[in-house]
């Protein structure tokens, strides 16, 4: 929680009853999500290569940097 917090961002709105929200960008955490889901994929009766296939599922929309730069 604490990465996901360091790496969102504030985006200004200006919706009536919203003048800001903060963006969560999941993708920057992808390392330590990947590092939970192999601790805890036998607790949901996952085989290794079902919890790749989640881990590596869409991984080309998932791990872009172009935002980790700002």
């Amino acid at each position: 929680m604490e990465d996901l917090e360091k790496n969102a961002k504030v985006i200004k709105a200006n919706y009536a009853t919203i003048s800001s929200f903060k963006e969560y960008r999941a993708r920057l955490s992808k390392h330590l999500i990947d590092k939970l889901d192999y601790l805890i994929y036998k607790r949901f009766n996952l085989t290794k290569e079902e919890c790749e296939f989640l881990v590596n599922y869409e991984l080309e929309f998932r791990t872009d940097t172009e935002e980790s730069s700002n």
